[in-house]
């Protein structure tokens, strides 16, 4: 073993002190916690998709108040971005839609995802049309999205989600659900004072990356994967505090993406131009499974 994998390996990343001390009074949501500000670091849109009751709100309220200038927000089409426009320009903070189920129909909600998506990967959005002119710039913030399996279900089968959401969005499935429920607000100090592009680009043939590409493959085609675990890495180091990608950084975060791998099992397309369909059945059951440990 190399000293700075000895090193590594003696260190441990803040984010496991974060995610141990949620757990200890909030139990199972330490992980999606930290795996939420990690995207959120990385300028990525997070969607998080787990059965009501599971702590969803809990996760992105944590994320928003760590960030300055996070915002939660009910709905965004393009026409939406319009009274928004000036404060959305240079935006560094978190854009939080609680629930994605709560708009009135599918095309909102389709409609919200491929507008934030866009704007997240793209940082700028400009529309002029006969009624509106909307100019979005230097945008550099992020996007957590709260959804449902059962709404999930719907959006894969927009045309919009695979033209233009699919590659540009991180799924995450959060399995587990509060037991003994704690009513009080959970506790979480970290520092994001260091921004993801102040840390260097990683090393792609370190230890552990090929297999982050691997579980990344389920979700993404190579080249999407490798963008967005690349920009994932850079946020772990940078929530470290550290301008350099190491050893601490790919370990943590082969942990914390582990329930991206479930897409899938959970996702299945029969022919090139067919409809997915998601057997949410076992998602519901594998959160049963995790949470009691029985059922």
């Amino acid at each position: 073993m190399s000293n700075a994998s000895t090193s590594a390996s003696a260190e441990r990343h803040p984010l496991q002190d974060i995610q141990r001390t949620l757990d200890a009074t909030h139990p199972g949501i330490g992980r999606a916690v930290c795996f939420a500000l990690v995207c959120a670091m990385a300028r990525r849109t997070l969607l998080v998709i787990a059965p009501r009751g599971t702590g969803k709100s809990t996760v992105s309220a944590l994320v928003g108040k760590a960030l300055p200038q996070s915002r939660i927000i009910k709905s965004l089409t393009s026409a939406g971005l319009a009274p928004l426009q000036e404060a959305l320009s240079s935006y560094r903070g978190c854009l939080i839609i609680d629930d994605l189920g709560a708009m009135n129909t599918d095309y909102m909600r389709s409609r919200t995802i491929t507008t934030l998506a866009e704007l997240v990967y793209t940082g700028r959005v400009e529309e002029h049309t006969g009624h509106q002119h909307v100019e979005i710039t230097e945008f550099r913030g992020s996007t957590i999205v709260n959804c449902q399996p059962v709404v999930y279900k719907r959006l894969l089968n927009m045309p919009e989600w695979e033209a233009t959401a699919e590659d540009k969005t991180i799924r995450y499935y959060h399995l587990h659900r509060p037991t003994l429920p704690n009513m009080l607000t959970p506790v979480m100090d970290v520092d994001t004072n260091l921004e993801m592009h102040k840390v260097e680009m990683p090393d792609l043939g370190m230890d552990g990356i090929p297999q982050l590409l691997d579980v990344s493959g389920m979700q993404w085609g190579p080249s999407r994967s490798m963008e967005h675990v690349t920009a994932l890495l850079r946020a772990t180091a940078a929530l470290r505090l550290s301008t350099t990608v190491s050893d601490l950084d790919v370990n943590l975060l082969s942990q914390l993406m582990r329930p991206c791998w479930l897409e899938r099992r959970l996702v299945e397309k029969a022919e090139l131009d067919g409809a997915r369909v998601m057997d949410s059945n076992i998602l519901y059951l594998l959160t049963e499974f995790v949470s009691y440990g029985h059922i």
